[in-house]
């Protein structure tokens, strides 16, 4: 679920909605405290806001919980930089971040859990056998959103990850774009 929020993040940046891009990082985050990619987008969204201390605090964070990611270290760099008075932005006025490729693929969903992987782990980490199509059509539609994506279709991969993530049994409430 956190990679769905993560991707969608993208979406929301990619149509300079830097907000809605910061909520579904931290969202991400609170599902997935080690996805080096969430921390990465959320410091990108916060300077897109202008909060430079904030994305700095972020990725300071990240590299605590993280501390061997190279990418999460980069990005610090850069946050660093561009707080600047004199650096981080190009004759086009241009932030770093706002020319990152944002392109990279994501696996699909790698989260159920067979019943009898679940005895041995304990049920409250299982996902119920109820959920297998839910987890299916979820994942269905997190790879169509990404293609749509890669061809540019922004709009149209934020409203298949926004579908996806209502799908999951555990975000039924999720708001409509």
């Amino acid at each position: 679920m956190s990679m769905l929020y993560s991707n969608r993040a993208v979406t929301y940046f990619r149509d300079k909605m830097y907000k809605e891009s910061l909520d579904d990082c931290e969202k991400a985050i609170d599902l997935d405290p080690l996805s080096e990619k969430s921390y990465i987008r959320k410091a990108r969204a916060l300077g897109a806001l202008e909060r430079h201390d904030d994305a700095r605090v972020s990725l300071e964070e990240a590299v605590s919980k993280l501390p061997h990611s190279k990418k999460i270290k980069e990005e610090l760099v850069k946050v660093i930089q561009e707080s600047r008075p004199d650096s981080g932005r190009g004759g086009d006025g241009m932030t770093t971040a706002d020319s990152v490729d944002f392109n990279g693929s994501v696996s699909s969903f790698n989260f159920y859990i067979t019943p009898d992987a679940a005895k041995t782990m304990g049920s409250t980490t299982a996902v119920p056998n109820d959920y297998a199509e839910e987890l299916e059509l979820a994942d269905k539609l997190k790879r169509n959103a990404n293609a749509k994506f890669n061809r540019g279709d922004i709009a149209g991969a934020r409203l298949l990850y926004t579908e996806a993530l209502a799908c999951l049994p555990n975000d039924r409430e999720n708001e409509e774009v």
